[in-house]
């Protein structure tokens, strides 16, 4: 099964099909969405499409949190995704961030990787190295 092979991709291309496809959606229900994803972040090792996945229904579930929350027009009515690099103990992990404004995606939700640089070997807590796990703080 060629689709489920581990491959390593920009980190930005995580989200950038995701952002493309919602964009019409968010901007019909009077939505603003803020990207923030530097294409200067490391290369991941990862199912892209499982991380897509993911993105795509937190991006959903905050859609449908900020429509019920503010069914017309708010300058609240905001969707924020945004990543970047932090280093845990000399290993360096990507955080992709979701963010709105109501209660639609859990406080805290965070998808996390091992940049391809980290051996595997150097692996040492949750979440999984190969970003096939997100979890909740």
């Amino acid at each position: 099964m060629e689709y489920l092979r581990d491959r390593t991709v920009r980190s930005h291309r995580c989200t950038q099909g995701v952002t493309h496809s919602q964009r019409s959606a968010l901007q019909r229900d009077q939505i603003t969405i803020e990207v923030d994803i530097p294409k200067t972040l490391p290369p991941i090792l990862c199912h892209s499409q499982q991380i897509q996945q993911v993105i795509m229904n937190l991006v959903t579930d905050a859609q449908s949190a900020l429509n019920e929350q503010y069914p017309g027009y708010d300058k609240s009515k905001t969707l924020a995704i945004r990543a970047m690099t932090r280093d845990e103990n000399g290993i360096p992990w990507l955080r992709i961030t979701v963010e709105d404004r109501v209660a639609g995606i859990p406080e805290n939700f965070v998808i996390e990787c091992l940049t391809r640089s980290t051996p595997a070997s150097h692996a040492t807590r949750a979440p999984d190295p190969d970003c096939r796990s997100a979890t909740a703080l």
